[in-house]
């Protein structure tokens, strides 16, 4: 037992089912070595063992295999019959004679080196992809599934070739934590790999670091990657992960997730990155999250690029934040420069369907969030960024909070699906009262709307809302608002969510569209409303600054007052009648008497 197979303590008696035999003697073999009858011959055997076993190959034969286990299976070889090994660890002993493997084509066969299919085939996967390393050639895996329980570590500079091939942990209910594999720097694979956790045990001890994949080699380049079955366990504290990256510069082509817990696949930014690209992510079934980025430290990245993201949640979870992106530091800390998705689409979450957060610019050309659970938390997304180009955004119930110093969205569609006591569609744009002491960001809070379309059930009102401690003057502007909803402009609740909200700032639309195109304001709010060349402002008495014309209203929210001769009346509010060139204006209340 040497050489080949020594080197990961496998005998050759020992790989598959097969029993092969060195049936050479040293003295047999010393007697072909001298043979000059037989010098240089091409011998073919139908198996590997068949050529283990063979009595009649001398120093200076080629010997080719057709198979590894039968003609035709995937497994056949060439190799050349030598009289010493000189310590090559892929050499196979023949009882005094060595097989050193020609590896025709230059590419490594996981079915040259015994792979079956059948059974923990761990030392078989390691050996191959060791020899790999060696002779620094592609390894291809074909097609299959291979049993391992893990502890791989693929060397750095690896390149791997497959069909669609599954690497499966061995032993279901697993409650250890090392990985499946492990992927170090330079590897680059292509074809299909499905890394399947195979169900590990609740009771093993996970943390977001655990995963059936692991990425932390920079450089790392994948075609197709499929992750699976690592879901949440039933108690829900464990967090176990399809795929965790922590590598620079990674690239997949697609990925896939399916059952997975925590998330099916996690950016962890462990030093300062540069780019992170996925062309096409999909996860179904998830637990708990789809997509999530984390870091450590104050560590950043430059880029995270991804092409199309879609996520649909395990409908029993519904899930939470279905694509996160919530730095280890509070919000004034934006570890990541760019965050960009050309289309997004997010079916479940029962907190949001999107959550973005420390990010300096976010760039998505198409949002779409499906909130499907009625759980009282969920929304369809909280965006928290410096800045926010989106093309087109669609939401169907719950709220969308924009948290960000300068925001543009072409379009938003606000579909409300719920029943007419379900929590109407919010567009909050909220203040980030914060420092940002790793940016250069400042100004008044700027927001576009190309054009707000209100679908839906036409009873429940949309709020285009300005509110929490916005210090700078905090300015939108909506090209047009259209479709069968009364649009509400103002503040939300000064007491939501124990929040102590201001309204400082200006809200203009160019123009109303629809069945219903009233506007309401509501109480209390010091912002005001510019529609077209009219300004609307809810306050307690009749303005006196701003800009105002001849025809604006501004409503009133005092209270009932008695006039001199005793009569009860109410200022509905204030008609702008007269504008002078210097700017000056004058009002008159509109009276009620009661």
């Amino acid at each position: 037992m040497a050489g080949f197979y020594r080197a990961v303590g496998v005998g050759v008696e020992e790989v598959g089912d097969l029993v092969l035999q060195a049936k050479a003697s040293r003295d047999q073999a010393e007697e072909f070595k001298n043979s000059a009858l037989t010098a240089g011959r091409t011998r073919t055997f139908n198996t590997f063992a068949e050529m283990v076993a063979s009595q009649e190959l001398k120093v200076g034969d080629v010997a080719i295999t057709l198979g590894f286990r039968w003609p035709g299976d995937g497994g056949g070889n060439e190799f050349e019959i030598v009289a010493t090994s000189n310590g090559d660890i892929a050499l196979i002993d023949l009882g005094g004679l060595w097989a050193r493997p020609l590896w025709p084509g230059g590419v490594i066969h996981l079915k040259q080196c015994g792979f079956t299919g059948v059974g923990d085939e761990g030392a078989v996967f390691a050996m191959a992809y060791g020899i790999a390393d060696s002779l620094g050639l592609p390894l291809d895996l074909g097609s299959g599934t291979l049993l391992t329980d893990g502890g791989h570590t693929w060397p750095a500079g690896l390149i791997v070739r497959a069909g669609e091939f599954i690497i499966k942990r061995y032993s279901s209910g697993y409650t250890g934590t090392d990985p499946v594999l492990i992927i170090g720097d330079d590897v680059q694979t292509s074809g299909h790999l499905i890394f399947d956790g195979n169900n590990p045990d609740e009771t093993g001890t996970f943390d977001d670091s655990f995963a059936t994949l692991l990425i932390p080699g920079d450089n790392v380049s994948m075609g197709r990657l499929t992750c699976i079955n690592s879901p949440m366990p039933s108690g829900g504290e464990k967090q176990l992960i399809g795929c965790r990256v922590s590598g620079d510069n990674f690239y997949c082509s697609r990925f896939i997730g399916r059952n997975c817990g925590y998330s099916a696949l996690r950016l962890h930014i462990a030093k300062d990155m540069k780019r992170f690209k996925v062309d096409s992510f999909e996860s179904y079934d998830s637990d708990f999250k789809g997509f999530s980025i984390g870091n450590q430290g104050t560590s950043t990245i430059k880029l995270i690029d991804l092409g199309s993201v879609e996520i649909d949640f395990d409908p029993v979870y519904d899930g939470s934040d279905g694509f996160l992106c919530d730095l280890e530091n509070d919000n004034s800390f934006l570890g990541v420069e760019t965050l960009s998705i050309n289309k997004l689409k997010i079916r479940g979450g029962r907190s949001n369907c999107l959550k973005v957060q420390n990010v300096k610019s976010f760039e998505c050309n198409y949002a779409e969030l499906d909130v499907t659970t009625t759980y009282e938390s969920g929304n369809a997304g909280t965006i928290e960024t410096g800045i926010c180009n989106i093309g087109t955004l669609i939401f169907n119930r719950r709220s969308l909070r924009v948290r960000s110093l300068n925001s543009q969205v072409e379009s938003i569609i606000s579909r409300h699906e719920g029943d007419a006591g379900d929590v109407p569609n919010l567009i909050r744009y909220e203040g980030i009262n914060v420092t940002l002491p790793n940016v250069s960001l400042s100004g008044p809070r700027k927001h576009y709307v190309g054009e707000l379309k209100l679908l839906g059930e036409p009873s429940i009102d949309v709020l285009v809302a300005l509110v929490m401690e916005i210090e700078d003057e905090h300015q939108i502007h909506i090209e047009s608002v259209q479709g069968a909803h009364v649009p509400v402009f103002g503040d939300y609740d000064a007491a939501y969510n124990g929040q102590n909200y201001r309204q400082d700032g200006a809200i203009s639309v160019s123009r109303v569209i629809g069945s219903d195109n009233r506007l309401n304001l509501n109480e209390e709010s010091e912002a005001f409303v510019q529609v077209g060349q009219r300004q609307f402002q809810t306050r307690s008495g009749a303005p006196t600054k701003g800009v105002w014309r001849v025809g604006d209203y501004v409503r009133n929210v005092a209270t009932t007052t008695v006039d001199p001769d005793g009569a009860n009346y109410i200022n509905k509010g204030f008609l702008c009648t007269e504008v002078s060139d210097d700017g000056v204006f004058k009002f008159k209340a509109d009276r009620i008497y009661l």
